[in-house]
């Protein structure tokens, strides 16, 4: 008997259609792979599934089967970090900063008591090796050590079905290959997977079935061989014309306190971060000169996403710390809107906060957003910032979607008009930490060539955190964390 049946099946949101005619069931034993472009109807199919997203046609699921599906995507990623910024308002009028902060330990101790098995936290922590995690506030995780722990949760659940959106986003290399194999001994135990991802690389080989969506439709499903036919990957994922070069300089916004005429971007003396006990930097030295490009690479919880929280004054300790921004020193008068005017910022944590925002906004309005440094759009914008705004998204083959509602786009969609946002108003620096996480194949290879084109032909210097190894032409210098003598770790800086 078929534990999950799609027959003819069609959904909307907001009167858009989203999918299409979808017929698909999924059988014992049998664990599928979910490909396609971003947009294409991946995670609609999933929240069907789980009983979140309203359907026409016929759909059945196994009696029981839905309470016992787990769940591990960036939407409960960001539904934790969401509900303790909510509990933040309490705890401020309360005066008790630090009570009820949500840890790793805590969460998880809290499901396996809910499942009745409080001896399953410890089995799943030594499994998936997080123990140096457990005590750390969940705020303070990177989005790999994040990923580990909501895959944790998943698993003291002891689910039938595992239901993976993009799992392996955000993790290192090392930890990337230990989720997969992870994956397939699940898979062999009898736990039967849901998996959806845009690298064919990291698809587990217990995977026995794929399907494969564009446009809100199903393009071809079978055995997962499929997938190693050249000419299904070249149609599901078409190669996007390369943006043009920039026909004009788009100068940064000026008025600042800083000093414009200043030759140093970025001037790091000696800082250290504590979180608690664990040391995250350690005596680190770093300088960004006007015209660099750099890479910032190491494995999740190195302390790189602390390193660009210092930058933007999201890390308390920055304060704390003798740091230089464009000339002049961390905390003597410059205010948290002079640095945003001066910097570009997309993030997994950015991405979150946008998400949370409670009133509707179109793609549009959200770029217009970078021009202000705001979550959501609270001004109006003078026509030349529209013009600007609508050349982006030309730019990125993403006009179309400017007057959609930013809430219902998918993942990948709204992480690139983020990208957009931030490139908007041609910031001194442009911060990307790990910008394509999401992105399919073509939209990736598409924004790689702009990126390189930012940071070869415009006075934008970038910054650029990620785990893969992207080539970048314009990149002229690397520092990378590796693990230090007595722990931790330490950096490496040098010129490309």
């Amino acid at each position: 008997m078929s534990l999950i049946v799609f027959n003819k099946l069609d959904t909307s949101v907001r009167g858009k259609s989203v999918l299409k005619n979808i017929s698909w069931s999924i059988e014992p034993r049998q664990n599928w792979v979910i490909v396609g472009p971003n947009g294409a109807g991946k995670t609609s199919l999933l929240n069907i599934i789980l009983g979140k997203l309203y359907y026409r046609g016929d759909f059945f699921i196994a009696a029981g089967l839905r309470e016992h599906t787990s769940y591990v995507s960036f939407d409960r990623h960001s539904a934790l970090i969401r509900k303790e910024a909510e509990k933040d308002h309490a705890r401020h009028f309360s005066g008790r900063l630090d009570e009820g902060l949500v840890t790793p330990a805590s969460l998880l101790l809290a499901s396996a008591e809910t499942t009745g098995n409080p001896d399953r936290a410890q089995e799943v922590i030594s499994l998936l090796g997080i123990r140096s995690i457990l005590n750390r506030e969940i705020r303070r995780l990177s989005t790999g050590e994040m990923r580990k722990l909501l895959i944790a949760d998943a698993l003291i659940k002891e689910p039938e079905l595992l239901i993976l959106d993009e799992p392996y986003e955000g993790l290192d290399p090392k930890s990337a290959r230990t989720l997969i194999r992870l994956t397939d001994h699940l898979m062999a135990s009898g736990i039967q997977v849901l998996l959806v991802t845009h690298r064919f690389e990291e698809i587990p080989a217990h995977i026995t079935h794929a399907l494969c969506l564009k446009n809100g439709t199903i393009f071809r499903k079978g055995p997962a061989g499929i997938l190693r036919e050249k000419q299904l990957t070249t149609d599901l994922y078409p190669i996007k014309r390369p943006p043009a070069q920039f026909a004009e300089e788009i100068k940064a916004p000026a008025g600042t306190v800083f000093d414009d005429a200043s030759p140093t971007l970025i001037h790091m003396v000696d800082v250290s971060v504590i979180h608690g006990r664990t040391p995250i930097l350690d005596h680190v030295d770093w300088q960004v000169n006007k015209g660099e490009n750099w890479y910032i690479v190491g494995p999740n919880g190195a302390g790189k996403s602390t390193l660009i929280r210092l930058i933007t004054a999201d890390e308390p300790q920055a304060y704390a710390n003798e740091i230089y921004l464009f000339g002049k020193r961390r905390g003597t008068g410059e205010s948290i809107w002079d640095i945003k005017q001066k910097i570009g910022l997309i993030s997994s944590e950015f991405q979150i906060q946008y998400r949370g925002t409670g009133a509707p906004i179109t793609a549009f309005q959200v770029v217009l957003s970078g021009f202000f440094d705001s979550i959501g759009l609270f001004r109006n914008a003078t026509e030349v910032q529209r013009r600007i705004a609508g050349q982006w998204l030309r730019r990125v083959g993403m006009e179309e979607y400017g007057e959609r509602a930013f809430a219902h786009l998918s993942y990948g969609e709204q992480r690139m008009i983020l990208i957009v946002r931030a490139m908007v108003k041609s910031p001194a620096m442009l911060i990307l930490d790990e910008p394509f996480e999401g992105l399919d194949h073509a939209n990736r290879r598409m924004l790689l060539a702009l990126i390189d084109d930012i940071g070869k032909n415009t006075d934008t210097s970038i910054i650029y955190v990620t785990h893969q190894r992207d080539r970048l032409e314009c990149i002229t210098h690397r520092i990378e964390f590796v693990p230090g003598e007595t722990g931790g770790y330490r950096v490496i800086k040098q010129k490309i």
